[in-house]
């Protein structure tokens, strides 16, 4: 390998690298956010899921009235998902990755629950991406969003309100949608990334032997 190559290999590896290892996630206030291409949507209306996407929870996952969770108010229709018992995390896994999720949340009844926040934890192929958050406003119903975009592959997401199990209440998400457009693997730009400054340090070497 030429001195100049190597050069160009080691300026490649400062920079993209920690592009490989990091990934940046931007919370979105609202569906208006999310703007990676197309989206599905699962409003719970029905008892079929949305291609691509599965819920579970530790019990198991059930459709709920917006009228038992939400005093009939949701952002769509009359029902969402909920979890079989509580109080459990409900957890979304992605049969083809996306890299942008978001939801509405509630069930925020000061009734069962002093004010909490509410986490999605977010997770690519090498484990945890980070986790974003929002502040309940606790006025019971299913009006709040959570959600993000992503510059690296998402293959599941987890909503908890507080840390999963100290807020004594159900878990009640409306209107799920994630993106059908997956964006490049960080070590796919890496590589491409390489091959750019490789190719350039391999024509600047021959401009100078000539």
């Amino acid at each position: 390998m030429t001195i100049g190559l190597r050069s160009a290999v080691f300026a490649c590896s400062l920079a993209l690298c920690p592009a490989a290892a990091n990934a940046t996630i931007i919370q979105v206030a609202n569906p208006a956010g999310m703007t990676q291409g197309l989206y599905s949507i699962e409003n719970f209306e029905d008892s079929l899921f949305v291609p691509g996407v599965t819920f579970s929870a530790p019990s198991g996952v059930r459709q709920l009235s917006a009228w038992a969770a939400s005093s009939s108010s949701t952002s769509s229709g009359l029902y969402g998902l909920s979890t079989n018992n509580f109080p459990e995390p409900l957890t979304m896994t992605f049969a083809v990755p996306t890299s942008s999720v978001g939801m509405y949340f509630g069930n925020d009844d000061r009734c069962c629950a002093e004010p909490f926040t509410a986490y999605l934890d977010i997770f690519g192929t090498a484990g945890s991406l980070g986790t974003i958050s929002v502040v309940a406003n606790m006025n019971d119903f299913a009006d709040q969003f959570i959600g993000f975009t992503s510059d690296e592959v998402i293959n599941r997401v987890s909503i908890r309100y507080g840390s999963g199990s100290n807020v004594g209440l159900y878990h009640f998400v409306d209107d799920v949608r994630f993106n059908t457009a997956s964006v490049p693997e960080p070590s796919t730009l890496f590589l491409f990334g390489l091959g750019l400054l490789s190719l350039a340090a391999v024509r600047r070497q021959q401009s100078l032997l000539r």
